[in-house]
């Protein structure tokens, strides 16, 4: 796991004072984080904590009752998805979502062209990915019959087949073995390494110990704690919320 090369540096995202209201309910409660360049940062809680809703209303799919996001000290607060992922903002969903009347291939090569590529070049990108997560193979099935590992590798060839300086993912290690997560584990290492701002949502307390450099953990729809995995992950506060324990395992 590699650290912050420096820690004074700004942030490439961040939020401030976000908030998500649903009718009478807060999703989100004046949230204010950022993620510095080849960070990854692991964000955990548990189930409604509003992990996702953080998730929506960074990549645009939600509007904020209130607050900002900021993208290179930029604001984007009001642009929609797709000018997001053009400025280089990408996801994955937790619910895989391939368009399932085209092939394996044609789910990454239309990703790329969404994101503004030229098709030469999306087709250069679209199998470059394709062999980087071993989907070759499964190149010209279609998405509609592969499992749910196989889609889920499929999902994450999708975002980063955009080339994104920032990449979303949430839930990227759920439902995979122990063999598969430390095989995920490596990828998410890979792909920061080669330029990539990571931000994952997840369960999996060894995997987002193993692959984030620093954890965020919310409850209720606040930030609880924030810093290293291990510095989290002995928070008295998280571990009643989070791990359902108070002392240390």
């Amino acid at each position: 796991m590699g650290g912050i090369s420096e820690s004074s540096a700004p942030w490439l995202l961040s939020t401030q004072k976000l908030s998500k209201t649903f009718g009478g309910f807060r999703a989100v409660a004046d949230v204010s984080v950022g993620v510095r360049e080849h960070e990854i940062l692991g964000i955990i809680g548990p189930n409604g904590a509003g992990k996702t809703t953080l998730f929506n209303l960074i990549a645009g799919s939600l509007r904020p009752t209130s607050g900002k996001v900021y993208l290179r000290g930029a604001d984007i607060t009001t642009r929609p998805p797709h000018d997001r992922l053009r400025l280089g903002l990408a996801r994955t969903f937790q619910l895989i979502r391939p368009f399932t009347s085209l092939t394996v291939y044609e789910n990454v090569l239309t990703a790329a062209l969404g994101s503004g590529l030229r098709r030469r070049v999306a087709a250069e990108r679209a199998d470059e990915v394709v062999a980087r997560l071993g989907l070759g193979p499964l190149g010209r099935k279609s998405a509609a019959s592969i499992n749910a590992v196989e889609g889920k590798r499929l999902e994450l060839a999708r975002a980063l087949a955009t080339a994104p300086s920032i990449l979303l993912l949430d839930e990227v290690f759920s439902g995979l073995s122990t063999d598969e997560v430390d095989e995920m584990v490596a990828l998410v290492a890979q792909i920061r390494h080669d330029g990539t701002t990571v931000l994952i949502i997840e369960h999996n307390v060894r995997a987002i110990g193993a692959a984030a450099d620093r954890v965020l953990a919310i409850d209720s729809g606040q930030v609880v704690c924030d810093g290293l995995p291990e510095q989290v992950f002995r928070n008295p506060i998280v571990m009643e919320s989070y791990l359902g324990h108070r002392d240390p395992a």
